[in-house]
């Protein structure tokens, strides 16, 4: 490479000028061939300007697209839909059957209208239209009106359709007899998942459900208000005016309008998959969760697949996928090649509507957690109002079978019980003051309130110090193997006789557990029965995905040394940066069964619900949070199957506080 000297090129010997200037040359020939190469291959095709003939055009396309252009009017319906203000003014549709048939942007019925009205072109008539149908993939809504002999519009074809060509979006928003227009050139195609025309006309309410049209007044697509992030027809609406419009097009619409003339909402097809959170573009398609009970599952989908294809066309992100699948209707058939280890599977499924979310169910009562000679699992507790309560089973009841199968112990139980869904009827076998009694229990699901009063773990139970360890209090141990330290809280009357529940406090961030603090959890450790293990970190060091392999092994050495009630197991965490300690509950699931978040952070991702691995979350805030929050929030973890409770506690919290948190611990082991 050459450089300039500091004195300029004054100073160059005739050498370096006659080296420069073949240089020039070559770089000019490169470049020369580089910009041959990109013409050549460039899929980019941009039609000349209208020129001096330009006015005369637009208007004739304008003539030739509006006898198909409809006005519509709404009255009535919701003032604020998705935190946005709805219209009030008309808008815009186009005909697409001479016996009445229009359709629209969904975007113009957000607000659920109690009345529809529609002007024809030509006309100062308004007629009553009925919505028929929506489209809530491509977010398109299908009016009927009573008349005949209306003017259809003329689709383009999408393979004729090409970037760089000139169109007009048109409205009849503010003349009823004659449309408002916009000029714009096509900017790209297999926008928003494969859906969409984008342009860069003027795109807004003033005709959204407008048609997209050539200069030959022939359409391209419905104008219609689209974003990539999101699925509410009121999304893309902060993108109006801006250059970024989308369309549906026409071609596509007329595919499905018979399923939408006969009344049929089409949804979104759906697998039952995910993926990393990343970018699309920047994500293998590496599937991380198959949801129980979905397509995905049911084709034998699995974790950690690879796809290869979807629809014959190679998939390299789960953007790519979104390109085939996001266009895809309920009931549409998708087939994939996927890699899993060294072999190819290909697979095909039937895209859901809906996905069922596995809810757990629970008879509503807590085992003892003190080791018995005797087979069966006794009953500590029977929670109010639980499906227990209702059949009538009773505290010191031992469960003895489920469904016919004898019942050894807690474990047994709780693994039969935990691939039971809510609902469920199963028939338990009792003991009771020696006689044996047969109920039928309908599973109910989780109480996700504390109750008032319920009966601590060892209570009246008899101390027996050979059951005593010789160390307990607080101790601190290190695993070799990781160079992990941890330090752990033995209550002072530890039995090896007994279950404890194990509580692992962590600080996102680092930061060491409170003197204060530190004195309530002995406390709740003490009267619940748990172990309090703190896994250690340099002070404001992060716990990261690196440390998986040390917390994994310090969950290894505690079940190991200790007497652990598996169901009882859950993970405290603290500090403003939560994201990585989530994801290591939920993925460690079979381990860890609750998880209390102490700082609510602004994104985070969760699991669905699956058979086999109950788990529950605590959210828990210093800050006021508003009722629609806390609302969302709820709605949210919920929505993914996981029972949830959400408590305002002061910062530290009190000794009650501390309580219902004790509480709340305990109840994990809720069968």
């Amino acid at each position: 490479m050459y450089s300039l000297p500091p004195s300029g090129v004054k100073n160059m010997s005739k050498t370096g000028i006659s080296e420069a200037k073949t240089l020039r040359k070559s770089l000019v020939t490169v470049c020369g061939i580089l910009c041959l190469i990109l013409i050549l291959n460039s899929p980019i095709w941009a039609a000349p300007f209208p020129g001096e003939n330009a006015e005369s055009i637009i208007t004739q396309a304008m003539l030739q697209a509006s006898p198909s252009l409809v006005r519509i009017e709404t009255v009535g319906g919701a003032d604020v839909v998705d935190d946005v203000l709805t219209g009030t003014g008309p808008t815009t549709g186009v005909i697409v059957s001479e016996d009445g048939y229009i359709i629209t942007s969904s975007f113009n019925f957000a607000s659920n209208p109690a009345t529809v009205l529609v002007t024809l072109p030509e006309t100062d008539n308004r007629l009553p239209a009925q919505i028929v149908a929506r489209d809530e993939v491509r977010k398109t809504t299908l009016l009927k009106i009573e008349a005949t002999g209306l003017i259809p519009a003329v689709a383009v074809p999408v393979q004729e359709i090409k970037v760089g060509q000139w169109v007009l979006a048109l409205g009849r928003t503010y003349d009823a007899r004659r449309p408002n227009v916009s000029l714009g050139l096509v900017s790209a195609l297999g926008r928003v998942e494969g859906k969409a025309i984008q342009t860069d006309a003027k795109v807004s309410p003033a005709n959204y459900g407008g048609p997209l049209t050539n200069l030959k007044g022939e359409v391209l697509g419905i104008l219609t208000p689209l974003s990539p992030q999101g699925t509410s027809s009121m999304d893309g609406m902060n993108w109006y005016d801006s250059g970024i419009g989308f369309a549906i097009p026409l071609q596509d619409i007329f595919a499905v309008l018979d399923r939408l003339k006969a009344g049929e909402t089409l949804k979104p097809g759906l697998m039952g998959v995910s993926f990393s959170a990343t970018p699309g573009f920047l994500t293998d398609p590496v599937i991380k969760e198959v949801r129980p009970t979905s397509p995905a599952a049911e084709s034998g989908l699995k974790a950690e697949d690879r796809v290869l294809t979807a629809e014959g066309k190679e998939v390299k992100s789960v953007a790519q996928l979104k390109q085939v699948l996001g266009q895809k209707y309920a009931g549409d058939t998708i087939s994939m090649t996927v890699s899993r280890g060294d072999s190819t599977e290909e697979v095909s499924m039937v895209l859901a509507a809906e996905l069922q979310t596995f809810e757990h169910g629970l008879l509503g009562i807590l085992p003892k957690r003190i080791a018995e000679d005797e087979s069966g699992v006794a009953i500590r507790s029977v929670l109010a109002d639980s499906a227990a309560e209702k059949a009538g089973i009773l505290e010191n009841d031992v469960i003895a079978s489920l469904n016919g199968e004898e019942i050894q112990n807690v474990l047994e139980l709780s693994m039969k019980l935990s691939v039971k869904p809510a609902g469920e009827e199963v028939t338990l076998g009792l003991l009771r003051e020696g006689e044996t009694k047969l109920l039928k229990v309908t599973l109910s699901s989780a109480i996700e309130t504390i109750p008032v009063e319920v009966p601590l773990p060892f209570a009246g139970s008899e101390p027996n110090q050979a059951l005593k360890l010789k160390e307990s209090g607080e101790l601190k141990n290190t695993i070799s193997e990781t160079s992990l330290d941890y330090e752990i809280y033995l209550p002072e009357d530890y039995q090896t006789d007994r279950r404890y529940g194990l509580i692992l406090w962590m600080s996102s961030q680092g930061d060491q557990l409170p003197a204060g603090d530190l004195a309530q959890w002995k406390r709740i450790c003490r009267t619940r029965g748990f172990l309090l293990v703190r896994p250690l970190t340099e002070p404001g060091v992060a716990w990261t995905a690196a440390d998986t392999l040390a917390l994994e092994s310090c969950l290894d050495d505690v079940e190991q040394k200790y007497s652990v009630d598996r169901d009882t197991t859950a993970l405290f965490i603290t500090g403003n940066q939560p994201e990585f300690l989530i994801e290591f509950a939920t993925t460690h699931r079979s381990r860890i069964h609750g998880n209390v978040i102490q700082s609510i952070p602004r994104q985070f991702d969760l699991p669905f619900n699956e058979p086999g691995q109950r788990f529950r979350f605590a959210l828990l805030y210093t800050v006021d949070l508003t009722d629609e929050i806390q609302s969302k929030l709820k709605e949210f973890v919920k929505s993914h199957g996981l029972p949830v409770w959400i408590s305002q506690v002061q910062s530290p919290p009190t000794q009650e506080e501390f309580d219902d948190i004790a509480t709340w611990f305990d109840l994990l082991g809720t069968l």
